[in-house]
């Protein structure tokens, strides 16, 4: 009996033995959720607009989307911006440029830390730098900015063209496209373009000194939104609304408000909030290893006092809250 018993626990602890020394199965891990940083100049509404469609698809794909905002449009600044986020070592890192060079130390001094790189609206001048890019075709857009102005012009007259500062491409390519199709134009005297720095005021000002040293000013090609709200104070201001054409840039409401006054002849208007749906779109294939487009076209259009309250064009409309 007393043997009987014996074998029995030798048994038991024999199973117990075999059991402990099973491999325990692991427990299924839960994806890792892909963290993407969005860096872009505060206060503007076209950066507003694009960070509502990202923040939307961000939602939409269950990725985490932190916003970062620059004070102002300089190298500096945006360097200093991207420093701190590569401190925070997320899976994706998505901006606009604000320099084609000048950015481009930061920009690979987060490549180097392993973080994904997208860009949108601007563009490095070393695009193989970055992971993928959603931009507009910047350069068809000044071609048909100057087609329009010339249309509005009469063909003939002086016309200048508003930017905000050399070196950023998206402004430089409006820039460079215009100036390739004017020429197009005998009788139409380009002055050139004037750099307003973005800063609206100074914008302001160099149009009212236009209108002085150049009375007969027939049109003007501003490339951005403070260009553009520029030109309107001051032809408001000169009493000059009507008598210089204008092709304007952007659609935030105060914008939208000039063309259908008569203040702007055209504006030239794209796909904002898409622009950053695109953008996260293209984040969160890079962050899973895929190969998405290397480079994204976003579309336009050119709006008229004609077309502007179309239904098919509300989606360009700038947004101020996101939902």
């Amino acid at each position: 009996m007393k043997k009987i018993y014996l074998l029995c626990i030798i048994g038991i602890i024999a199973s117990l033995m075999m059991t402990s020394c099973q491999p325990a199965t692991p427990a299924p891990a839960e994806e890792d959720t892909i963290d993407i940083v969005l860096a872009r100049v505060g206060g503007d509404p076209f950066y507003k607009t694009v960070e509502c469609g990202a923040i939307e698809e961000a939602k939409n794909q269950g990725v985490n989307l932190e916003i970062q905002s620059m004070a102002n449009f300089e190298i500096a600044e945006q360097t200093r911006v991207i420093d701190a986020i590569i401190a925070t070592k997320p899976d994706v890192l998505i901006t606009a440029p604000v320099d084609a060079v000048g950015v481009a130390p930061a920009i690979q001094k987060a490549k180097d830390a392993g973080i994904k790189v997208v860009t949108f609206d601007t563009r490095l001048e070393n695009f193989a730098m970055v992971d993928a890019e959603v931009i507009t075709d910047n350069f068809a857009q000044g071609k048909l900015a100057a087609e329009t102005l010339a249309g509005v012009v009469g063909e003939k007259g002086k016309v200048m063209v508003l930017s905000d500062m050399p070196g950023i491409y998206t402004t430089g390519e409006e820039q460079r496209g215009f100036e390739e199709q004017i020429k197009n134009y005998p009788d139409i005297d380009y002055l050139g373009t004037e750099y307003h720095n973005n800063d609206q005021n100074r914008a302001v000002q160099i149009i009212k000194a236009k209108l002085v040293s150049d009375p007969d000013l027939a049109g003007i090609f501003a490339t951005n939104t403070f260009g553009s709200l520029a030109v309107g104070t001051a032809l408001r201001e000169a009493d000059m609304i009507g008598k210089v054409k204008v092709v304007a840039y952007d659609t935030p409401q105060e914008v939208i408000d000039g063309l259908k006054e008569g203040l702007f002849d055209a504006v030239l208007a794209y796909e904002a909030k898409k622009e950053g749906t695109l953008a996260v779109q293209a984040a969160v294939a890079v962050a899973k290893g895929e190969t998405p487009e290397k480079l994204t076209y976003v579309g336009n259009i050119m709006l008229t006092k004609d077309n502007v309250d179309n239904e098919e064009y509300t989606y360009l409309r700038y947004v101020n809250e996101c939902q």
